[in-house]
């Protein structure tokens, strides 16, 4: 065995909670910062505690200034409960577009945005404080991505990501909301959607997300589409086998 160098390196205990490695239980974990200088090459980690054998773990590589955390079991004193309050979570229009083709209005483009909160209770059973819970949030990966919104508390974020630090009183209780967003856009260019779902909704207009003059266009391309549609039915219903007629329609329509 040949030893090619000896660090020491910053690290405490830590609780982690992760909903993706278990819903209810935290694990125990030593949050380590490569404050050697040097790069750590992975491998496996023997975890020591009071000079007890405590566990093993895997530890990935680590450049200097990096942390990770190792765990080495789980801690059954802490509970996390993880809700979606329906009253927090809402979807609202954010504006209306018009969807044009070689200068043609063809349609209407509606953007939304999303806003979803996940909330997390914590409970600890033991009479012992503990100074540092780790709550790692992941946002959802509908609508091209989620967008985590809330800093109170965040320790460590990336694209998608936030991580969240709580301290519990003995026999404590905490509680923390994670808002995300996200906008996304759908577009309707059919005539009964066009009217049901954006004409309809007087709403849109009075709260300035649909201007007057492309409401005005929108009612206009539905009317012309109702008139036509109207016209084909009674040239066709008289006229049923005249294939001159159908292409007089068609031609109409474009």
């Amino acid at each position: 065995l040949l030893e090619i160098a000896r660090v020491v390196l910053a690290g405490r205990r830590v609780l982690w909670y992760d909903p993706r490695e278990n819903e209810v239980n935290a694990a125990r974990c030593v949050h380590v910062t490569n404050d050697s200088g040097l790069v750590l090459a992975p491998g496996a980690v023997s975890v020591v505690d009071g000079g007890k054998f405590v566990g093993q773990s895997q530890l990935a590589p680590m450049v200097p200034g990096d942390d990770a955390l190792v765990p080495y079991g789980q801690d059954s004193t802490v509970m996390v409960q993880r809700v979606l309050e329906p009253a927090l979570q809402s979807t609202a229009v954010a504006g209306v577009a018009a969807v044009r083709v070689k200068g043609r209005l063809v349609g209407c483009a509606v953007s939304h945005r999303q806003v979803r909160a996940t909330t997390y209770r914590v409970r600890n059973n033991s009479a012992r404080a503990v100074e540092a819970l780790l709550v790692d949030h992941t946002a959802g990966a509908e609508h091209g991505g989620f967008v985590v919104t809330t800093t109170d508390g965040c320790v460590k974020a990336a694209v998608g990501f936030a991580r969240f630090r709580l301290a519990l009183a003995p026999h404590g209780e905490a509680e923390l909301v994670v808002r995300e967003e996200a906008t996304y856009e759908t577009r309707h260019t059919a005539v009964d959607e066009i009217r049901s779902r954006v004409l309809a909704d007087r709403g849109l207009e009075e709260a300035g997300l649909l201007p007057a003059e492309l409401r005005a266009e929108l009612l206009g391309l539905v009317q012309a589409a109702t008139l036509l549609e109207r016209l084909r039915a009674v040239a066709l219903s008289g006229r049923a086998g005249d294939d001159a007629a159908r292409r007089e329609l068609d031609a109409a329509a474009d």
